[in-house]
């Protein structure tokens, strides 16, 4: 009888305990969630404050230096707008691809997938992944067109392409956005964060 008592009152502590533990996970996945989603939303929709929105004026410099006056860098809404712009950008480097690569060419398959995927999702991570693999691709594929005889106009485009993706991935650099993710990411590495994010419940954000 005693021994049962002695157990009831050791599971009932038990129970507590685990409880407790898992109210104070899920409530603090729960608050870091919420400054998680703060930072997506930057991602997405940019930031609109004209004390943090550099990207006009990051985009002005970018595009003197670059020469690229056809193909303006002016603005961006936000990381998510500037990897779209990206894709957009791309297609002239898939073009000349296809015309004097074969098309079946690793990298012009990585390219045009990546262009393709980005406009169908708005996860950070996702279009982390498909960012990068344009960039991969692009630097490779326009290293392999220098070594073809493209026409000047071709050249020039391309030139244009090259310089304009590198200037949004400048604009990109500075967002706000990288700054909240990176915020973020080191308050997972902090106690009692690093528990909850070891569990699962939480997830870093990617930097662009």
């Amino acid at each position: 009888m005693k021994q049962s008592i002695f157990f009831n009152k050791t599971f009932a502590i038990f129970l507590t305990i685990v409880i407790i533990a898992l109210s104070f996970a899920l409530g603090g996945a729960r608050s870091l969630n919420g400054v998680r989603d703060k930072a997506v939303a930057v991602f997405e929709s940019g930031d609109k404050s004209i004390g943090n929105n550099i990207s006009n004026f990051v985009g002005g410099i970018v595009n003197f230096f670059t020469g690229d006056n056809e193909n303006k860098i002016e603005s961006t809404d936000g990381i998510l707008e500037c990897v779209r712009n990206k894709a957009d950008v791309s297609q002239t480097v898939i073009i000349l691809a296809e015309k004097y690569i074969v098309s079946g060419d690793y990298d012009v398959v990585k390219l045009k997938n990546a262009a393709l995927n980005v406009k169908g999702t708005k996860s950070p991570y996702k279009i982390f992944d498909f960012n990068l693999a344009m960039d991969e691709a692009v630097s490779v594929l326009s290293k392999k067109l220098e070594n073809e005889e493209i026409t000047d106009i071709e050249k020039r485009n391309l030139e244009l392409a090259v310089s304009q993706m590198t200037g949004y991935r400048n604009v990109m650099s500075l967002d706000k956005y990288n700054k909240m993710a990176s915020d973020y990411n080191k308050k997972l590495e902090k106690i009692p964060a690093n528990f909850i994010k070891a569990a699962r419940l939480v997830k870093e954000l990617p930097v662009f």
